[in-house]
């Protein structure tokens, strides 16, 4: 199917996608909670990320272990969860800190995941998206 993204389209969906990663990774800091990404698959899986199909997808590579996470996928948990799965990669920790550091603001990651998926739909040509805000 045509792809249907601008270049600031798709920017914009990388920066949803690190500002869900962020908020996922924020909101599981307290070490109780996996509300974040629990609510975040009800919108996306990993194929909605822009480097899924991608050489180094870390975005999708990030999200698919915060799924298999059994813990709060945390940065530790997360690093670990990579590890047991052999997809730790070096830089990777430094990313993760980095989407901490970046998120807009870690209660909005169902508007995140809303993006994301909505942006993953216009990029397969699924349909124009419609995002109200900014990020």
């Amino acid at each position: 199917m045509e792809m249907v993204m601008t270049n600031e389209s798709y920017w914009a969906a990388m920066e949803a996608e690190k500002a869900l990663l962020g908020a996922i990774l924020i909101e599981s800091a307290d070490g109780n909670s996996k509300t974040a990404i629990r609510e975040s698959r009800r919108f996306v899986s990993p194929k909605d990320f822009t480097d899924y199909a991608m050489h180094d997808s870390i975005r999708s590579r990030f999200f698919y272990a915060m799924i298999y996470c059994e813990n709060p996928p945390h940065q530790i948990n997360l690093a670990r969860q990579l590890n047991s799965m052999d997809l730790l990669k070096a830089g990777d920790i430094e990313e993760m800190s980095s989407l901490i550091a970046t998120c807009p603001n870690c209660f909005l990651f169902e508007d995140y995941a809303k993006a994301v998926k909505e942006y993953s739909e216009q990029r397969h040509g699924k349909k124009a998206v419609h995002i109200r805000g900014a990020l």
